[in-house]
């Protein structure tokens, strides 16, 4: 009995120096290399970087300040990723889940991989994700805007599926206490450099590369509120963008008022019926017009 005993302690006594070794020595160079090969299958213009790899439990890796790279362009960051497999689909169509935070927020959903016919045929993924108190404010790709910043809150849901050349996804998403707070005033009054809304609802789709439509935009606000649809073609830099929008809005009556002469702008159906604008042009050269 004693001697079972002394295997018993043994066989703990090795396990957790295994366990322990394998935290300290994980090789987290050889995983990011594997996981960006793996990556390159599916969109050879990707790349991954972070800090550090460590193991979780249940079974799975966690990725420390993830960065994820679209031809050498950071398109997201990421504090902490935990991606957990799922056993059972390992041998079918690959699932992982993933828990992730930044932004402010937090970030979870499955990915779905799916392997080709044959080595010619290209990989897919698929993206399902929900987001939560994700801050306007963290997100890189609107710093790049110069004439104004921007905060609020995102909630909502994304999908999205790549395959080849082929993408496709759609977004659901609500934005609340939404503040635009503008470098330089329209027409230089101070009542035009800053719009605060307190809800804004999307439902964009991605309908092939680099191309989006929205099928929905509505903000609510104690300025105006108002809606937009069109689509956008996203060019490289990203200012480069193309739209095609038109809108209507309805100004509040107090609103009007603060803007002295200029609310001569908007007549009296405008509060019931709202005023059509479209936007042409470009993010970094749009062309407005009534």
């Amino acid at each position: 009995m004693r001697t079972l005993k002394i295997w018993f302690l043994y066989s703990l006594y090795a396990m957790l120096a295994g366990i322990l070794f394998l935290y300290l020595l994980f090789p987290s160079d050889a995983v990011v290399k594997y996981v960006n090969h793996r990556v390159n299958l599916i969109n050879p213009e990707l790349k991954l970087e972070t800090s550090k790899i460590a193991l979780a439990f249940p079974p799975g890796l966690i990725f420390h300040d993830l960065k994820v790279y679209n031809k050498q362009e950071q398109i997201f960051t990421m504090t902490k990723v935990r991606v957990i497999p799922s056993i059972l689909t390992l041998m079918k169509t690959p699932m992982v889940n993933f828990q992730a935070s930044g932004y402010g927020g937090k970030i979870q959903g499955t990915v779905n991989i799916f392997k080709p016919g044959s080595d010619k045929m290209p990989w897919g993924v698929k993206i399902q994700a929900d987001l939560a108190g994700i801050g306007l404010e963290y997100i890189e790709i609107l710093h790049q805007f110069k004439e104004f910043t921007i905060h609020g809150l995102i909630n909502g849901q994304i999908e999205y599926s790549y395959k080849g050349r082929n993408e496709n996804g759609n977004i659901k998403l609500d934005v609340d206490g939404l503040v635009v707070a503008l470098t330089t005033p329209v027409y230089g009054l101070k009542e035009l450099k800053h719009f605060a809304f307190d809800s804004v609802k999307t439902n964009i789709k991605m309908n092939q590369r680099r191309s989006f439509s929205i099928n929905e935009f509505k903000v609510q606000g104690s300025q105006i509120n108002g809606a937009v649809s069109g689509s956008l073609m996203i060019k490289k830099p990203f200012l480069r963008t193309r739209l095609n929008l038109k809108g209507k809005i309805k100004p509040h009556p107090e609103f009007i008022q603060s803007l002295g002469v200029m609310g001569n702008l908007f007549k009296k159906k405008d509060l019931e019926t709202g005023k059509v604008f479209k936007i042409r042009g470009s993010f970094a050269k749009p062309d407005f017009s009534w």
